[in-house]
């Protein structure tokens, strides 16, 4: 394999994370959110209806709100953590990554403090598209990304290939 194949580097600040944060939750995740609201909405019509039981009704229209609301607070939760430590970190506000792909798994060089570490293939589990990154992730939720914006078009469509070529088990989302 070329050693700098796919071989990016740029800035992870705020703005990242925020597009990243759209990756974060699974589809199944956020349809068993949904469907739960709506049985829980169901269940709540039941109570109108049969006009009985006014503490369940309470009880189904708090757990359908929270139902609904669940997602969207876990991920402004991650978001609001992950730009504190970033800025108790690094007084600068943004952290400088290199990434690139070895034969062992990916690479990664935090350019703003000169940490370094190999991701093993066999530990990413879940790859994403954004607008400007491929979104790496392991089980435990560490994360690398790839800058899309210094990848060739066709280094672009060979990259989430060659990513399940490396990782069987990896689950790409779109």
């Amino acid at each position: 394999m070329e050693a700098n194949k796919y071989r990016t580097s740029g800035v992870i600040d705020e703005s990242t994370y925020r597009e990243i944060n759209k990756v974060l939750l699974s589809r199944r995740y956020i349809w068993f959110t949904r469907i739960a609201a709506v049985v829980t909405t169901i269940f709540t019509v039941l109570m109108v209806i049969v006009r009985s039981h006014f503490f369940y009704f309470v009880i189904f229209v708090l757990l359908t709100a929270l139902l609904l609301y669940w997602p969207k607070w876990l991920l402004k939760s991650y978001l609001t953590t992950a730009v504190k430590r970033m800025n108790e970190t690094y007084s600068s506000g943004f952290i400088q990554m290199e990434t690139w792909f070895t034969e062992e798994g990916v690479a990664i060089h935090n350019l703003t403090d000169g940490a370094q570490l190999v991701l093993r293939y066999e530990v990413l589990r879940r790859a994403a598209e954004t607008e400007r990154y491929f979104y790496l992730s392991t089980k435990s939720n560490q994360f690398t990304l790839v800058f899309k914006d210094l990848l060739t078009l066709e280094q672009k469509q060979s990259f989430l290939p060659f990513l399940k070529e490396k990782c069987p088990q990896i689950k790409v989302v779109k």
